[in-house]
């Protein structure tokens, strides 16, 4: 089309008019936001590129950085302790133009990319999220699970492109999508200098990344899930270990899914990790993303096996209380109770054993009143992941329950707790359970008052510890069978 003459007249008027009165309003509007593009853009602004691919010996997470132009210095997007020490301890520079730096990585001069290999070992820090840990053994089944906020870098004023390529013969899982096909995801440069800056509640918008999910590369066997799902495991675990998750997590993700009248949102992906030790580790991460390590020996008791489909029932519950739904992040009790209540609650309904719920509700309560002791008196007051938030969560939340609904609760209704379109607090936890339980949340001293509540409705009694021995013996609680049942069944039962 043809072009039309640009009228820059009232512009010229009103710049005149601002710089002899500074009163024109729009001018002094225009030049404040030429300026801010100004500062919050870079001259040149390009693209930071990351490709992630596993090893031809199946050893090592390899990472190629490629720097847009003028960019010398990539930062690691974590800074916390736990990068750093990982950093430190697994990542190399994988050529001559990469030099590591705490929480950096650093391009010599004239060098545009860099190249970092992290060897697979299983660090178990914190029991928590994994920078390249080993799955399966060797290459022709080997493989890594990688969280990717350990090694993802972003720079203000420039796009991300990140790459997930699969080995030869091998796949990529990524948001629960099992594919042969390199994987792809990018931002442009304004969504991610909005990422990098902190809003008024910290970083909440820094999942916009994708740095908060876990990842595989590699060739181990896989297992479809429900909703177009994969479940990639250790092909030296026991075949009877495998059956045993796999349909837990079916049943589990089909009753919280009736239960809550919906799911994740899109595919599922599990990853299933032989481990040695005496006790199982899970997380859960964006993407609908989980790791599960697993202790393979023993499965074949029964005792064992439960032990398993309780930690996938808890575990699974997390894509509801952090994805479906929301529980505040700060009280660590919570979304770890409800996950532990659930299992339970699941656990009966797909038919484990009432006495043995039962006792798991009895061992927890009786744990948090011993190891709550070590905290702050006040609930309220509990800060971070403190191991009692266990124990204590679950026995919070069957009080709850309880105290709503003194003649059982079914699985919808217990989903009803939490409120779709905001986040579950404490408080929202008190408005939903009555005053019972919001005294016991406002409590001087927390372990007497929890004490006190089960002991109030006649759901629990003190049982002399050592009687024949001692004086005056310490106690712990014992749950009245008769009296604790309905917590475990909906009212039809």
């Amino acid at each position: 089309g043809t072009k039309q003459p640009v009228d820059t007249r009232p512009m010229i008027e009103c710049h005149h008019r601002f710089l002899a009165s500074g009163s024109c309003e729009e001018v002094r509007l225009f030049f404040s936001t030429i300026a801010a593009l100004m500062l919050a853009t870079p001259a040149h602004a390009g693209v930071v590129r990351i490709e992630a691919r596993l090893s031809d010996d199946a050893q090592s997470l390899e990472l190629r950085y490629r720097a847009p132009r003028g960019v010398q210095e990539l930062p690691l997007f974590g800074q916390g302790e736990a990068v750093q020490a990982w950093w430190s301890r697994q990542a190399q520079a994988a050529d001559g133009c990469t030099i590591l730096r705490p929480g950096m990585l650093q391009l010599r001069q004239g060098c545009t990319e860099a190249r970092v290999r992290i060897a697979l070992a299983t660090l178990g820090a914190q029991a928590h999220y994994e920078p390249a840990q080993p799955l399966g053994d060797g290459a022709s089944d080997g493989g890594v699970v990688s969280y990717v906020g350990y090694w993802l870098t972003a720079v203000a004023g420039h796009g991300l492109r990140v790459t997930l390529i699969p080995p030869p013969r091998g796949r990529v899982l990524w948001q629960g999508r099992w594919t042969g096909r390199a994987v792809h995801w990018a931002l442009k440069a304004d969504e991610v200098t909005a990422a990098l800056a902190p809003d008024d509640q910290g970083d909440a918008a820094r999942p916009t990344l994708g740095h908060h999910q876990t990842i595989y590369l590699g060739r181990a066997p896989s297992r479809a899930l429900p909703g177009g799902g994969r479940l990639v495991f250790d092909a030296r675990l026991p075949a009877a270990v495998v059956d045993t998750v796999e349909a837990t997590l079916k049943e589990t993700i089909e009753g919280l899914t009736d239960a809550f009248g919906e799911g994740p949102g899109g595919p599922v992906g599990v990853m299933m990790v032989q481990i040695s030790g005496d006790r199982f580790i899970g997380n859960v991460s964006g993407g609908r993303s989980m790791t599960l390590n697993i202790i393979g020996s023993g499965a074949e008791r029964a005792a064992v096996r439960g032990q398993i489909q309780r930690f996938v029932r808890h575990e699974v519950t997390h894509w509801w209380d952090a994805g479906v739904r929301q529980s505040d992040p700060q009280a660590s009790w919570l979304g770890e109770g409800n996950a532990e209540w659930w299992a339970l609650r699941l656990g009966v309904a797909q038919g484990a054993s009432l006495d043995g719920a039962r006792s798991e509700l009895e061992i927890a309560l009786n744990r948090c009143l011993q190891m709550a002791t070590s905290l702050p008196p006040k609930l309220r007051d509990w800060q971070g992941y403190p191991p009692a938030m266990y124990p204590c969560g679950m026995s919070l939340m069957a009080l709850a329950q309880g105290s709503r609904r003194p003649q059982g609760m079914g699985l919808r209704e217990l989903a009803g707790l939490y409120p779709k379109n905001s986040v579950l607090t404490p408080d929202g936890v008190a408005a939903w359970a009555g005053a019972d339980f919001a005294r016991v949340l406002d409590a001087p001293s927390f372990t007497p008052a929890l004490a006190a509540a089960y002991r109030d409705k006649g759901w629990a009694q003190d049982e002399p510890l050592d009687a024949t021995r001692l004086p005056n013996p310490p106690s712990r609680l014992r749950l009245v069978p008769e009296r604790v049942a309905f917590l475990f069944t909906p009212p039809s039962l």
